[in-house]
């Protein structure tokens, strides 16, 4: 969030939505022009863990604290994640430096 938070504003055409303006014309809404679309989804910051429901939203969805949704993106993080591909002469590589330095721990 920090980091979203101290990244730099750009101020550009693009970013002051000068196409919008025409777009819209005086009196209309932006909710539907061109510009807004493009941006909406990625505009915002959404934290991952933190709920912005308002109240009876969050009860009638099952009331889950912080605690509870930590646990949901865990599970689904473990049950979704694929090793990555891996060279078997790098796997042996890496095997024989974890026997070598367990060895030298005293492990």
């Amino acid at each position: 969030m920090l980091r979203v938070e101290f990244t730099p504003l750009e101020i550009d055409e693009a970013a002051l939505a000068f196409d919008a303006h025409l777009e819209v014309g005086h009196g209309g809404h932006f909710l539907g022009a061109e510009h807004t679309m493009t941006r909406f989804r990625d505009c915002f910051y959404r934290p991952m863990l933190s709920s912005s429901k308002n109240f009876e939203r969050w009860a009638r969805e099952g009331s889950q604290d912080a605690s509870s949704r930590a646990g949901d993106i865990y599970r689904k993080t473990i049950e979704g994640y694929e090793a990555p591909p891996l060279d078997d002469a790098i796997r042996a590589e890496l095997e024989e430096y974890v026997i070598r330095r367990r060895a030298e721990l005293g492990d």
